[in-house]
């Protein structure tokens, strides 16, 4: 999904992902980004990780997660 399909459709412009896991934590749920090229590109949720995107370009997904997993997701937005 996008965060944001247009600039006309939602004011997101910039998506943060913080990653709250504990270290060495290994349960799954890799944020996978396609680049313009179209080829995948995995980030797994390391603790202390931040995760910035343009919300408008990024197609992305969450890979299913094995353990809960903790992030803080915030969008800066456009008045």
């Amino acid at each position: 999904h996008w965060d944001c399909k247009g600039p006309a459709s939602n004011p997101r412009r910039l998506t943060a992902i913080l990653y709250l896991q504990p270290p060495g934590w290994d349960g799954g749920g890799e944020l996978r980004a396609w680049r313009r090229d179209g080829e995948a590109v995995e980030i797994a949720p390391l603790g202390g990780r931040l995760v910035l995107f343009r919300a408008c370009d990024v197609l992305h997904e969450v890979r299913p997660a094995f353990a809960t997993r903790c992030a803080l997701t915030l969008w800066a937005v456009t008045a």
